[in-house]
């Protein structure tokens, strides 16, 4: 992490993964707005010719701390969300369910009595759950669990 200091003044921050070849992906980014003003490129120039990465929510004053900084939007994520409360979906639960009571792996790992159900997460409890699925998921790719 680096203090951004303006004259002897802390007007922010920038907190980053330690490079790799040129890439560097910044996690977190805070520039007092009262400063915003004031910011100029050569703020992060001690970077050199590496390639910073960061995500950020779509506003305003984002745009412009980013814009002075040098920053050029490449990709654009959008940020989806759905009520789940009453959300059915057993079609797709048991169209998954088939292919992985037909996939080998799964037909010589689980017998036929093997439940598959699906819940919502509960927050505080099943955090390294999800972690281990999704990373599974990655690692693996859903292909491999579902064909």
């Amino acid at each position: 992490m680096r203090i951004i200091k303006l004259d002897n003044t802390s007007i922010g921050y920038i907190w980053y993964e330690t490079p790799m070849d040129n890439f560097i992906k910044v996690w977190a980014l805070y520039i007092d707005s009262k400063y915003i003003n004031l910011i100029k490129e050569n703020i992060l120039s001690s970077f050199n010719s590496n390639i910073l990465s960061y995500e950020a929510v779509d506003t305003v004053e984002n745009n412009i701390i980013l814009d002075k900084l040098g920053f050029k939007k490449q990709r654009y994520t959008l940020l989806m969300k759905m009520n789940i409360e009453n959300y059915n979906n057993n079609e797709r639960i048991y169209d998954i369910y088939n292919k992985i009571i037909n996939n080998y792996y799964f037909k010589n790992h689980f017998n036929s009595s093997t439940v598959f159900s699906t819940r919502k997460l509960i927050i505080g409890k099943d955090e390294e759950l999800r972690c281990n699925i999704q990373n599974d998921i990655l690692v693996n790719g859903i292909d491999d669990l579902l064909l």
